[in-house]
């Protein structure tokens, strides 16, 4: 996690750390099966998104 990231945490905002590499991959699967609403919406979920 960077400095964005641990800043928004210590302001109790919600963030979710993905390494780019693997959200990418996750999101391409998910347009294969049907699943990438569920990972966007976990996405839109956090107040910060860090990666």
């Amino acid at each position: 996690m960077n400095a964005l990231g641990k800043q928004a945490c210590r302001q109790k905002h919600s963030v979710q750390y993905w390494r780019t590499g693997r959200l990418l991959e996750l999101l391409a699967q998910g347009r294969v099966d049907g699943s990438w609403l569920k990972y966007l919406q976990q996405l839109h979920k956090s107040s910060v998104t860090d990666t």
